[in-house]
Order: C-alpha cells, then structure tokens, then sequence
C-alpha cells in the first residue's frame, strides 16, 4: 500500500485495514447501523473502527493533525465531508495509549491544540487559547 496524506491521503501513516475491526466482536455495532452522529460514531470504542466508520459513512477523512500530550494521550484531529449529517465537518478524536476512543468532540473549523486544552483544563496556566463552539460531543467507558 503506498502512504497517503489521509484516507484518501496520509503522508505519515498507511490506510486503516478494510474489512471488519475485533470491536465488533464485542457488540459495537458500527454507527452505520445505528444512524450516523457524533455518539454513533464514539460508540465504536476503538480507532480503526471509528476510522472505517468515516470511511463507510463519508467516504474518507482528512487527517489535519496529531497531538499528544505525555505518553497515553493523543488527539487527532479529522475533517469529514459530513454534507449536514454531522453538526460540523470537523472531529477531534481523543484515544488512549492503547486506540481506545475517549472522546469525540466535533467543530464548524479546526481548534488549536492549546485551545483546546485549556478547555479541559481551565485552571492551568499551561494552556491558553478560546476553543471554536462545540457543536456535538460524546465521551465513552474509556
């Protein structure tokens, strides 16, 4: 497989493995089946079948960026063609160490990663920056 700057195009990582993922050998249905939104889409619990959700669902994802914070965090940032089915175009994914998502948290534009800290952490002086509205939201068991 050649290297893409995303789905469609990644300059930094191979395409997600198409076919079936272990979690829904766990019960996680994937959000095709139970309708398309931001909860659907956490709901798969790990991040290649989030990923092969976004394919299936909007044909491929952008990666914009990847942050992490310490060794168990990453964000990575994504932008969906969601042509209305999502509140925006634009997700954040949060996962542990391990790809178990965490988070899904969706935007009209790209937030900054400091902004976006300082949005989970208000009280740290470490982080400053005014985070884009949160137009959709879902947290999981991780």
């Amino acid at each position: 497989q050649s290297l893409e700057r995303s789905y469609r195009g990644n300059d930094w990582k191979r395409p997600p493995p198409v076919g079936r993922c272990a979690e829904r050998d766990f019960g996680a249905e994937p959000a095709q089946d139970r309708g398309v939104s931001v909860e659907a889409i956490a709901g798969n619990l790990g991040l290649g079948a989030l990923l092969l959700d976004l394919r299936d669902n909007f044909g491929g994802y952008e990666i914009l960026d990847h942050w992490t914070r310490g060794e168990f965090h990453h964000d990575l940032l994504l932008r969906v063609e969601s042509s209305g089915r999502l509140p925006g175009p634009v997700l954040v994914v949060a996962t542990n160490c391990n790809g178990g998502v965490k988070e899904v948290l969706c935007f009209a534009s790209p937030p900054r990663e400091e902004a976006l800290w300082h949005h989970r952490c208000p009280d740290s002086a470490e982080f400053s920056g005014t985070l884009p509205p949160v137009v959709g939201q879902a947290r999981t068991v991780h």
